[in-house]
């Protein structure tokens, strides 16, 4: 070892003697790294104290904050430098290397070399700055030298190569070379690269020397400015000790019980109710009641109560009112103490103040006020404080306590729900304002009319908060011009404004109360655009991403971020919803303007939405670009884009650690963000959502993003793959794909991620493709492991490292496991897992039973009880080759939440022990593609001999059950069996069951039964609780028995019923009159039901309340009108026995039209209730012929549902075969009508009998006969409603639609949307001149024939300048667009859908108002990329089409 220093040293000393100075003190900034390291984390650990120490106060001194500002920045430098140090440390962990190491001790043989190397790297860089002739030529030069003997060492240093110097001493090079990599082997790199890694990204050079450097410099200026501001914090700190000054941030705010405000908006309401409540309702016989109400600052907590409190009905109820402000102290001998001094004395009283407060009370009711509380330290205080008041002998004490805090509200609330205060309406907020702004005036906008668009988008902006209204009156009430007016607007003046009485204050105050960890994750939601719904992970991943969870080591950062979140929600600056089953929170648009505003120093928006933008400060760190809409970018192209130059111009974008893009953005904007951000190198967070460009067009050094923690990308387009330099970010926590459309293809070294926490993609195949995950350690959630995917990075031991594992859990293909493989999965240890699926291949398992034994036996379930019971189970007991279930004989499961069985192709029976819970916290259920399954635990509340209550408790948190692919599995219980379930989705189980969904997650809970059609069912019954579904809004019923009238009566929510192919069991329904037997039935879908129309008329007699109707293929209804009311006809219904006399007198009477049992009538009571009707696939049906107007007891057709709005009429060719003649007395359809759509209905040559319909906006027609012609319909264009109008396949629709007399002369036609495959007969001259001021939306679709465009068509379209969306939909053949379409100056939006054949756009043909191009993935790829390369037009892929326009 001695021999090898001594060598090394001499190498050394020979390559760097000639420039000893300088060589020197390189060495000895590459020696001393570790010692640079310490020094830098102690000044950083002392500037951190001082920073935390003047963190929260006042800072009076301008120069101390400039000081404090200097000192934020050199930490941020000091930052970059040790977390890039860390990374190349991770760098050499991974590639046994000792580059980055820290090495003290120059005798160390190791340390000399990492030095020699990084020195000749340096000296390298020195030199090359002098290569001249000169000194090339000058063998006596000393730098000549210097170069020479720095080129042998480089001979020994793969990492380093100098190309400047000649080969004067090859053997001599040689035999160094083979000498350093025998006893050498600490460079990063190789000179020679093998094949397998030629392909694979470049690595990141680290500069050993460059770093120490630059740690020495930042030590260098830290020690300075730290003794500076040492000192004026101590100067600050005496000066506020002699001083009684008090922060005006964070001063106690003092309400009083009068109101200043003369009149109450929005509120009256709820102000009537909680008065009336108090005094004569809920409130009144209660001993004493707590009222909470909460909401934000500035929503108007205070003046209510001041309303209720000053009532005189509440003043006469009370004979003690007291108001008292707790504000930020809850004190509770203080707060006694100002309630006493607010009650009258009594004679003889004496004590505490809780004595005299309780004789002083005895007998009186009282109402307490407590106003804007803050906090309680506990419910024990809370109690404490009620002591005197529970004493009183009187009923109906009331106490009112406003808070800003959802929490707090609820913990001192007694009734059902605290009041939460909303955003005061739109009308209501209006009349504040303009009484704000213009006082008592009865007309205000009377003489200001120009301010009134103005005035309405600020009100726009303010959102509903009274304070608001108050703070902007201010500001523009003295000025009443529209330039003011704009001024306030585009600057949003009113954040500015720091009064007491001005809304961001008062929203500030509720900022300065929160803890210093909740302001910094609160204040960094400013970066994400206004009315954005978070989800809690993404939340919590940008808080991992900007390292600002503190993990203690008993939390994970998730449970500690989700503490911050549920904070945050508890403080008023969240709110929590529900969307999709999945909780989503919101934050209100003034306090995202607070988050933006308390961060503006070092975070920063550029809102596309906004008129003007504030300045920027130099050294910001954190950038989001909110891009809005594609429809929005284009029209702000020119502006938008310039100032977005300007901006990046004024601050460091190296600085940047945080850059997130929102919305769409198109390619020359994609290259301005390449341009502006070619220098930021410090990203820890990226977020990139809908890209169309590969990510480095938009991040040129996306490779060198060395600190990068969290990486979000999205993309449109699926001919984009995620980077492969991904793999290189080895600080990455948290990498989310889940919004990458396109192929996701994962690099071999993914492993390298060691720090990941999170992967979040939306195929769970991604997952698979990670070779060797088991270096992943620190990851949460492994969605699918594939055993022995490929032969190596694939093994079953790899799960066995990821300890961390929290979510879910799926490992498949188990059938190629061995059993001994088993204990390397260590599920011992994974004991946080909310869900694990096990799967093998089904058809293999068959193959090889014996192999199914073993993973059954050995692996599935005695490993899972290992984990989550505290004693072993008996797993599987094996007869014949049958495996099922037994009960697990020790306690009940621990942990598990979600158990899912698939594949179990052998098992029987899942039995268990009534003595014992078994799985206590299990909440989801789910198994399938077990063939031979007939028993489950559940199958036991289908048994009499267990009671309820054991029932109940053997899976006391069970919320969802899901079962497929059983057919044997017949013993079921009832759906739903508990209240606890929320889910229950059943596939293809038993010989009965093909599908049964019930579901109450939603606000629409819904039953979905559908039954196979060999089933032996004889009643519902026997598989649905009737009873338990009172509280479902939508049933559905196929193929199922009869649906009977008792099944109908039990559920009493229920809205929405849809039939099919079932009956319903009419005869059993009662009179038409009888409300115990009518239904709240509001939608009814009927569809293949054998009732006759007869038996359907009854049934429609029991809903009084139907306004959505639904019948498709119903072919016992033959005809349909509407039901009269008689008043001589004999009653035909048949009333119940229990029915009175009265009741029989005043049923209604149904009109008997012979023996027509296949008549349809519709109730009278549905002229006035039914909206929409559907009539569908009913071939034989037809409309009831009306009578002469001298027998009016039968209007013909549909004509009296004057309630009707929408028709749907389709594959009924008779319907109007009453109509075809002028013979008919009325028309057919309600002059009610706003939309008509119908499809293959014959003998329509005319549209006469749709002449009444006036009302019309739109209009569908397809196939409807061949000489179907628009004639007739001049009066719908011109005078009439229409606005909307769809023709397909009717060739001759717009032949002579424009009347001779018409065509030369202008007409104004109300067209706005128009959707035709008759291409030919809509581009003609009359007809586009027809629409050529209205039309705004034009679709060519489905038309099979055209391949291009005429030149006189061309001309004609050129004709419609008003068109702003041209569509081209279906169009198989069409092989180009029309060649000019810049004559459309107002076109927007072009659209391409399954235009398989085009492959490019023509050149030069569009106008400059185009912004938004839509095209499909059904269209060609040639033509995707054409769309992409278009300068200023964003561009969606794969847009959702809608056929049924």
């Amino acid at each position: 070892m001695e021999v090898a220093i001594d060598a090394a040293r001499w190498v050394v000393d020979k390559a760097l003697s000639p420039l000893s100075g300088g060589l020197l003190e390189t060495w000895a900034a590459s020696s001393e790294l570790g010692v640079n390291i310490d020094a830098i984390k102690m000044e950083l650990l002392y500037a951190k104290g001082m920073l935390e120490n003047a963190q929260g106060r006042e800072i009076r001194s301008q120069a101390l904050k400039e000081l404090l500002q200097k000192l934020q920045q050199l930490a941020f430098d000091a930052d970059d430098v040790l977390d890039e140090l860390d990374y190349f440390r991770i760098h050499d962990e991974l590639k046994g290397t000792y580059e980055a190491a820290d090495v003290d001790d120059a005798s160390c043989f190791r340390g000399i070399l990492v030095n020699s190397c990084h020195t000749a790297k340096a000296v390298g860089k020195s030199l090359s700055c002098f290569h001249t002739d000169a000194y090339h030529g000058d063998p006596d030069n000393p730098r000549t030298e210097a170069r020479q003997r720095v080129h042998m060492l480089s001979k020994c240093l793969p990492c380093y190569s100098c190309p400047l110097i000649h080969e004067n001493n090859a053997d001599d090079a040689v035999k160094l070379r083979k000498w350093w990599q025998k006893h050498c082997c600490v460079c990063s790199c190789s000179p020679n690269p093998g094949p397998d890694r030629a392909n694979q990204v470049p690595m990141l050079k680290f500069d050993r020397v460059g770093i120490s450097t630059r740690m020495k410099h930042i030590v260098e200026q830290l020690q300075p400015i730290c003794a500076k501001v040492s000192v004026i914090l101590n100067m600050e700190m005496l000066g506020s000790n002699n001083s009684n000054t008090q922060d005006s941030t964070t001063s106690q705010r003092i309400t009083i019980s009068e109101s200043v405000e003369p009149k109450l908006y929005g509120r009256n309401k709820m102000k009537d109710k909680i008065i009336r409540d108090i005094t004569n309702g809920i409130y009144s016989e209660q001993d004493l009641s707590v009222l909470s109400l909460f909401g934000p600052g500035g929503i108007g907590k205070t003046t209510l109560v001041q309303y209720i409190y000053n009532n005189q009905e509440v003043h006469s109820h009370f004979q003690a009112t007291i108001w008292v402000c707790v504000s930020f102290n809850f004190n509770v001998s203080m707060l006694i103490q100002q309630i006493k001094d607010q009650i009258p004395e009594v004679d003889g009283e004496n004590g505490t103040a809780e004595d005299r407060i309780e004789q002083r009370l005895k007998s009186k009711r009282f109402l307490l006020i407590l106003d804007d509380m803050w906090k309680c330290d506990g419910e024990d205080m809370w109690k404490r404080l009620l002591v005197p008041f529970r004493k009183s002998q009187a009923k109906g004490n009331v106490v009112i306590v406003t808070t800003r805090f959802p929490a707090l509200a609820e913990m001192v609330n007694t009734m059902d729900h605290p009041i939460e205060l909303e955003r005061l309406e739109q009308e209501e907020f209006m009349q504040l304002f303009e009484a704000c702004v213009f006082g008592e005036a009865k007309a205000p906008w009377q003489d200001h009319s120009e301010l009134l668009d103005i005035g309405k988008t600020i009100i726009g902006k303010l959102k509903g908060f009274p304070l608001a209204a108050k703070t902007v009156g201010r500001l523009l009430r003295n000025n009443l011009t529209l330039d003011h007016w704009r001024r306030v607007l585009a600057s949003k003046e009113w954040e500015l404004q720091t009064g007491h009485n001005d809304i961001m204050p008062a929203l500030k105050l509720s900022y300065v109360y929160l803890p210093f960890h909740l302001q910094k994750c609160f204040s960094y939601c400013g970066l994400f655009p206004h009315d954005y719904e978070f989800d809690s992970g993404e939340l919590i991943h940008l808080w991992m991403g900007l390292n600002i969870l503190c993990c203690n080591g008993q939390k994970t950062f998730e449970e500690i971020g989700l503490s911050y979140l549920d904070d945050l929600v508890d403080h008023g600056f969240m709110k929590k919803n529900e969307k999709d089953g999945h909780p989503i929170y919101v934050m209100h648009d003034l306090l995202q303007d607070l988050a933006r505003m308390v961060s503006s120093h070092e975070c920063y928006t550029i809102d596309c939405s906004h008129e003007r933008f504030r300045e920027i400060p130099p050294d910001v760190r954190h950038l989001s670009i909110v891009m809005g809409g594609a429809e929005e970018d284009a029209s702000i192209n020119e502006t938008f884009h310039g100032n977005v130059i300007l901006i990046m111009k004024r601050f460091k974008v190296e600085n940047l650690h945080t850059l997130m893009i929102f919305g769409c953005y198109y390619r020359s904007m994609a290259n301005t963000f390449g341009d502006v951000f070619r220098k930021a190198k410090a990203l820890r967070v990226l977020r990139l959502s809908t890209m169309y460009y590969p990510v480095d067009h938009i991040l040129h050094n996306f490779s060198a993003l060395m600190h990068l923690r969290y990486l979000k990308l999205g993309s449109e387009y699926d001919k984009i793959s995620p980077p492969r330099c991904i793999s290189r970010f080895y600080k990455l926590i948290v990498l989310d794909l889940k919004d990458w459309k396109g192929s996701i293809n994962l690099p071999v070294d993914m492993s390298n991620l060691a720090r990941l926490r999170h992967f979040i993609v939306s195929h769970d195949e991604t997952h698979s493709k990670i070779c060797e995950v088991g270096k992943l350690q620190t990851l949460q959630e492994l969605r699918r492991f594939e055993v022995n995917r490929e032969k190596s990075g694939f093994e079953i031991k790899q799960l066995g490292h990821l300890i961390q594992l929290s979510g879910s859990l799926s490992i498949c293909n188990l059938e190629k496991m061995q059993a001994k493989e088993a204990d390397e999965v260590n599920l011992l240890s994974k004991n946080s897992l909310k869900k694990l699926t096990l799967e093998w291949d089904v058809q293999r398992s068959q193959k090889e039973p014996d192999k199914n034994n073993i993973f059954l036996t050995f692996f599935d379930l005695m490993t899972i009880s290992k984990s989550y019971a505290s004693e072993d189970m008996e797993a599987i007991v094996a007869h014949h080759g049958l495996e099922y279930l037994r009960s697990v004989q020790g306690k009940s499961f621990q942990n598990l939440k979600t158990l899912e069985l698939v594949g179990l192709t052998r098992l029987e029976k899942w039995v268990h022990n009534e003595k014992f819970l078994l799985f206590s916290l299990l909440e989801t259920f789910i198994i399938r593609d077990c063939p031979e399954l007939v028993e489950l635990p559940v199958s036991q509340y289908a048994s009499q001999k267990f009671k309820q209550d054991v029932m109940i408790d053997l899976f006391p948190k069970m919320q969802e059950v899901r079962i497929a692919d059983c057919p044997k599995l017949e013993s079921l219980p009832l759906i739903p069996w508990t209240d606890t379930l929320l889910t229950v989705d059943m596939k293809n189980v038993g010989s009965s069951l093909e599908k049964l969904v019930y579901s109450t997650k939603s606000s629409s809970s819904k039953l979905l039964l559908e039954i196979k059609e060999d089933h032996h069912l004889e009643c519902l019954d026997e598989m649905v609780a009737f009873h338990n579904l009172s509280k479902i809004h939508e049933l559905e019923v196929s193929k199922s028995p009869p649906l009977m009238n008792k099944h109908l009566h039990w559920l009493t929510s229920l809205k929405t019923l849809k039939i099919s192919d079932s009956s319903i069991t009419l005869p059993l329904l009662g009179g038409p009159d009888d409300e115990k037997d009518t239904l709240a039935l509001e939608r009814l879908e009927i569809k293949n039901c054998s009732a006759n129309g007869k038996e359907l008329t009854q049934f429609l007699l029991q809903l009084p309340k139907l306004s959505f109707f639904r019948m498709s293929s119903c072919q016992n209804v033959t005809s349909m009108g509407v039901m009269a009311l008689l008043a001589t006809a004999e009653p035909t219904s048949m009333p119940s026995s229990s029915t009175s006399s009265n009741e029989t007198g005043s049923q209604l009477q149904i009109e008997e039209v012979g023996d027509e049992v296949g008549l349809l009538l519709f109730p009278k009571h549905l002229t006035v209730s039914l909206r929409e009707l559907q009539i569908t696939m009913n071939p034989g049906l037809s409309l009831l012929a009306s009578l002469p107007p001298e027998n009016n007891s039968r209007p013909g057709g549909l004509h009296n549902l004057h309630s009707l709005q929408t028709l749907f009429i389709r594959g009924c060719p008779k319907l109007l075969s009453a109509y075809s003649s002028s013979s008919s007395y009325c028309f057919p359809f309600p002059s009610t009508l706003d939309s008509l759509r119908i499809e293959d209905v014959e003998d329509m040559h005319t549209f006469a009998p749709l002449s009444n319909l006036t009302s019309l906006t739109y209009l569908f027609i397809e196939n409807c006969g061949k000489d179907l012609r628009g004639e007739g319909l001049w009066t719908f264009f011109t005078q009439g409603c229409l606005t909307r109008l769809c023709v397909y396949r009717s060739p001759n629709f717009f032949d002579n639609l424009v009347p001779h007399q018409q065509e030369e002369l202008p007409a104004y036609c109300k067209i706005e949307m128009l959707r035709t495959d008759d291409i030919a007969g809509v581009l003609v001259t009359p007809i586009c001149r027809l629409f050529s001021s209205s039309l705004n939306v034009l679709g060519l679709c489905s038309n099979k024939e055209i391949v291009s465009f005429t030149k006189e068509q061309e001309k004609a379209l050129e004709l419609i300048t008003s068109l702003q969306d041209l569509c081209f939909f279906h169009n198989e053949k069409l092989q180009s667009l029309p060649a000019d379409l810049r004559g459309l100056n107002n076109l927007r939006i072009l659209e391409i859908l399954r235009c398989s054949a085009i492959r490019s756009l023509p050149k030069n043909a569009f106008p400059n108002s185009l912004q938004k191009i839509n095209v499909d993935r059904r269209c060609s790829e040639e033509l995707q990329h054409h769309c992409i390369m278009l300068e200023g037009v964003t561009v969606n892929i794969d847009r959702p089409v809608n056929t049924n326009l």
